[in-house]
């Protein structure tokens, strides 16, 4: 797990190298922005789109280190989806918005 956690460090370190300038991290919190608010403010940059696993979410220090945070509005009563359900949703919201 370490070794991956590494990975995935070292390539938000370099993503501007291959042309990525966001990265947006998908987090239930009420407290950020909606995802459409986020990747309106994105729509000329390439972005990277962070979720995490469905149990435990993504840790603090891939919060910290993705340059914006967003959640999926939910109705009352919903705390979170399944993963695969999240990212669907993103990348569709992403290319809805894409010029």
């Amino acid at each position: 797990k370490r070794g991956q956690t590494a990975r995935f460090f070292s390539f938000l370190r370099s993503r501007s190298l291959i042309g990525y300038s966001a990265t947006v991290a998908l987090t239930p919190s009420p407290e950020v922005p909606c995802l459409q608010q986020v990747v309106s403010q994105l729509t000329n940059r390439r972005v990277t789109l962070v979720v995490g696993h469905e149990g435990d979410g993504l840790t603090q220090g891939v919060l910290d280190a993705c340059d914006f945070r967003a959640r999926i509005p939910m109705t009352a009563g919903v705390d979170s989806l399944n993963v695969a359900t999240a990212a669907a949703l993103a990348f569709y919201e992403r290319a809805r918005l894409a010029p």
